[in-house]
């Protein structure tokens, strides 16, 4: 690699890093989201069938749901990521 390619790759693992940290300051309620929409299935069909339905044919619920699992597992496998460069360089 080229020095000019080795820079914009680190600029871009600098990028990955960064959104992983932000995200991560709101991983929390995207979380619960994504709970809350699990556990909607065990009771939300008997106690507000209306609401269920409603919810279950949302496409905006979809496409956040999606989101919101993507950004979790995004923040999920940066961190495992940087965890294993600190072992290593501990084990160094």
């Amino acid at each position: 690699m080229s020095t000019d390619i080795n820079e914009q790759f680190k600029l871009a693992m600098d990028m990955v890093v960064q959104s992983a940290l932000q995200i991560n300051l709101v991983k929390a309620p995207l979380e619960a989201f994504i709970e809350g929409e699990k556990s909607s299935h065990n009771f939300m069909h008997i106690t507000d069938p209306t609401m269920y339905r409603k919810m279950i044919n949302s496409q905006n619920i979809a496409t956040n749901l999606r989101v919101s699992k993507a950004a979790v597992a995004f923040v999920k496998e940066v961190m495992a990521a940087a965890e294993e460069q600190q072992n290593a360089k501990r084990e160094n």
